[in-house]
Formats: structure tokens, sequence, C-alpha cells
């Protein structure tokens, strides 16, 4: 099952931390809570499409021996966009056909269209975080507000993506 709660909150104390820390003049500090709420939500993100794609197999492959196939491709996936990685870990997983037929559910609303720009822009936003160090940098990290809101967007059509996922 999908779990959101314990990202919410962390994003949630991320932000709290980061509008107090915008008081206290020292302009890195900000910064460090904006970058930790990208990476934060980020690794949530990838774990998120682990668990979608190990439900894909799960009631049909019920011991861990059987889904070793999967396991080992969700352990060489590295990265969330969808093109290049949620997309073929997901074929593995279900099958070409099945997800296509997930995906126009998905986009006849157009869920899947928000869903790959959210993850997008959040893959450039988190390239950004983990390859940069503060001192000395102009960067700019949208605040974890912005963070929080992209999880608001993007929680729910992964929520349906589980859903669909688990339809037979």
């Amino acid at each position: 099952m999908i779990t959101s709660k314990r990202i919410e909150k962390t994003l949630n104390f991320l932000d709290a931390e980061y509008n107090k820390s915008l008081l206290n003049g020292d302009q890195e500090i900000p910064i460090l809570f904006a970058k930790m709420a990208i990476l934060e939500y980020c690794g949530w993100l990838e774990l998120t499409f682990d668990e979608i794609a190990r439900n894909c197999v799960r009631r049909k492959l019920r011991t861990f021996a059987a889904r070793k196939v999967l396991e080992d491709k969700i352990t060489t996936t590295h990265g969330f966009t969808y093109k290049d990685n949620v997309r073929p870990l997901l074929i593995y997983g279900l099958g070409a056909i099945k997800l296509k037929r997930i995906e126009a559910k998905l986009n006849r609303n157009g869920d899947l269209t928000r869903l790959k720009s959210n993850l997008g822009n959040m893959n450039k936003a988190r390239r950004e975080a983990a390859h940069t160090f503060t001192s000395g940098r102009t960067s700019r990290f949208d605040a974890p507000s912005a963070t929080i809101s992209n999880f608001r967007s993007t929680g729910p059509v992964l929520l349906k993506f589980w859903q669909l996922v688990c339809e037979d």
C-alpha cells in the first residue's frame, strides 16, 4: 500500500523550519531546508514506484523467490522520470498491454500528463539539489511549500495508479 502520512509530516516539518529560518538572517539555512524537502519527496517518489511495481505481481507471484526477477529490476532502476525509469519498470512488472490500458484510464482526465510533468520538474530539482552544495552558491530552490503542493497534486494520481494496478 502506498503510504503518504510520513512524507507529508516530514514535508510540513521542513516547511515550518524553513519559514522559521527565514527570520534568522542566515541565507544558507532556508536553502538547506528547501533542498532537504526536494530530496525527501523524490526519495518517497522512487520508493512509491517500487511499491507499485511490486504490487503488479504480488498476488500472482507470492514468494520473494518468484518475484526475484522484478526485485532485480527494481534494484537497478534509479530515478523516477516517467519515460526512462517508471514506464520500463512497470512494463517489466505488468506487461506493455496492461500498462497501456492503465495509462489510457489515467489520461482520461489528464492525470497521466500532469504526473509526467510533475515528475520531470521534480527530477530537475532533485538533480540540482543533489549535485550542489550551498556554500557560495546562488542556486534557487523552491520553498518546501512548493514541494508540498507537488506532493498533494501527485499523491492522488499515484494512489489511482496503485488501484488500477490492483485491478485484474
